[in-house]
């Protein structure tokens, strides 16, 4: 029997034991109904084993083992998306912060996607975040680096 039958006949059997088991309960009062709650445990177990044995089994949700590149490619999409948020919020601090990340993980990606973005390339462009709103700029002045030091 193939995953997918067995889940539904699994499935339908523990419900309908756990249906028989609130009837039999319901009727303790005018009967004796240990042998009912006897049967509908029985189905009801066998059910729920016959279900999960079926959903493990199921060759469709096998792991797959991710390559090292496609890992990487994947983190550096997720930190650049958040990278776009982080940017258009003026949170630069962050983006610089991620920005090696990006790096690490993918090389081509940072270069055409991440330092493709207007907002990003502006975040990267700065030497220090603007002061928050109502506060004065800082006296001192940065000055650009050299290429020798």
């Amino acid at each position: 029997m193939t995953a997918k039958p067995a889940r539904r006949i699994g499935m339908v059997a523990s419900v309908g034991g756990v249906v028989g088991l609130m009837a039999s309960a319901g009727l303790s009062g005018e009967a004796d109904t240990t042998d009912f709650v006897s049967a509908f445990s029985v189905i009801s177990f066998v059910g729920i084993v016959m279900y999960a044995t079926a959903e493990l089994t199921d060759p469709r949700f096998d792991a797959r083992e991710e390559p090292t590149a496609e890992k990487y490619a994947r983190w550096a999409r997720i930190l650049t998306e958040r990278c776009f948020r982080y940017a258009r919020e003026g949170n630069c601090r962050r983006v610089r912060r991620v920005e090696p990340r990006v790096l690490f993980y993918d090389r081509v990606f940072h270069d055409t996607v991440f330092m493709g973005d207007p907002e990003i390339a502006t975040c990267m462009s700065r030497l220090t975040d603007p002061p928050p709103e109502g506060e004065a700029s800082p006296p001192s002045v940065v000055e650009p680096r050299t290429p020798d030091g």
